[in-house]
């Protein structure tokens, strides 16, 4: 298993030898910037679909496979069981797109809170 820093200096890598467009991710669809990531060793999806909701700012991007954002959807919109990735990829598709990241980080901020 690669450390943080591995993965953060293969990133470096992958930019300053130009494998990696970082500048032209913000030009690519959703899935297309997610592919460019996950094509990189060592990020996944997760990383991926994170990246794009903070750092590019996209307005409908959920990482399902959040472990937070599951138990958070099952507790507050849920029968208070932890969702699994694919019920809450499903919901929020059905419910928030195109504004999914708004709803992820409504999630994160009710995890372990009493209410949304």
């Amino acid at each position: 298993m690669k450390t943080r820093k591995q993965l953060e200096d293969g990133l470096a890598e992958a930019v300053v030898s130009e494998v990696l467009d970082i500048w032209g991710l913000r030009k690519l669809d959703d899935d297309a910037a997610i592919a460019a990531l996950i094509a990189l060793k060592g990020i996944g999806r997760w990383s991926a679909e994170c990246y794009l909701l903070f750092a590019l700012g996209r307005p409908d991007i959920m990482p399902a496979d959040d472990l937070a954002l599951a138990a958070s959807a099952g507790e507050h919109l849920g029968d208070g069981m932890h969702w699994t990735p694919g019920q809450l990829r499903k919901e929020a598709e059905q419910r928030w797109r195109p504004w999914r990241s708004v709803a992820a980080r409504l999630l994160w901020h009710a995890y372990k809170a009493e209410a949304i």
